[in-house]
């Protein structure tokens, strides 16, 4: 599994805007990222206006404190998002592979009645959760990582169905499953299938990611298990593995090797 790209939102006081970041980022994405936040001038506590928005948001941060920008300091993030004007009090950052400086405007500066000011904290979430899906989602759609799965059919038998021996189910159908499954970790699978010249007795095979079954899930090696001696195997004296393919691709096979694809990206 990938590991979480780890993103520090910044405003002045880490009562509003840089919470309602770390909150969004980390409850839409939070299988591919780690949010956190912190301020220049933090306050004693988190605006009661940002916890009442987001909870309508579905978005519970009642137990969170403003925490300082020091806290952080030694630590390299993925991504450091400045969400107010500092001018020139503006601190050091952290180190970042990515520094993004996108202004919202100040809640804690609404004036009116409670609901005038719910109604301007609502348009500040609002605005930064259309930001966080366009710059954490959309914008780095091609970032996601991908794996191909090319089924080859045997061009010798014209309409065969390939099917997985252990389960009797088409091996696109397995491919759509571990899709679903990887999606979480922004994976995702193409599936191409066509005819190409493959060895005389198989069906079919499957190449993923440009290796052979073989290569992500090798077969047992014969001299702990196999005991076939096959002729031409040299597995005894270069400890090579065995030289055997997959005549037939059984779904257990299939899906362990796109896990073994997945963990390589």
């Amino acid at each position: 599994m990938p590991e979480k790209k780890q993103v520090l939102f910044i405003c002045n006081h880490n009562a509003g805007r840089s919470q309602m970041g770390e909150a969004l980022l980390n409850f839409r994405y939070g299988n591919r990222y780690e949010a956190y936040s912190a301020g220049i001038n933090p306050s004693d506590a988190i605006n009661p206006n940002t916890i009442e928005v987001l909870k309508e948001a579905g978005i519970d941060i009642s137990d969170k404190k403003p925490k300082h920008l020091s806290l952080f300091a030694g630590k390299k993030f993925d991504t450091v998002v400045l969400t107010c004007d500092c001018g020139d009090k503006c601190p050091l950052i952290p180190e970042n592979l990515r520094f993004i400086r996108k202004m919202f405007d100040d809640p804690s500066v609404f004036a009116g009645s409670k609901e005038d000011i719910l109604t301007g904290f609502r348009g500040v979430l609002n605005e930064i959760s259309i930001w966080t899906d366009e710059t954490f989602s959309l914008k780095e759609r091609e970032n996601i990582s991908d794996i191909k799965v090319v089924i080859l059919k045997n061009p010798l038998n014209p309409g065969f169905m390939p099917l997985c021996p252990d389960t009797m189910r088409h091996p696109k159908e397995a491919v759509s499953d571990m899709e679903k499954m990887l999606s979480k970790d922004n994976i995702t699978i193409t599936l191409e299938e066509r005819e190409s010249e493959i060895p005389k007795d198989q069906a079919f095979m499957v190449i993923i990611n440009d290796k052979t079954l073989e290569e992500l899930v090798p077969l047992p090696d014969p001299s702990k298990y196999c005991g076939m001696s096959c002729e031409g195997c040299s597995t005894d004296t270069d400890n090579s593995g065995c030289r055997r393919g997959y005549r037939e691709v059984p779904e257990s096979v299939l899906r362990l090797a796109i896990k073994k694809a997945a963990a390589e990206l």
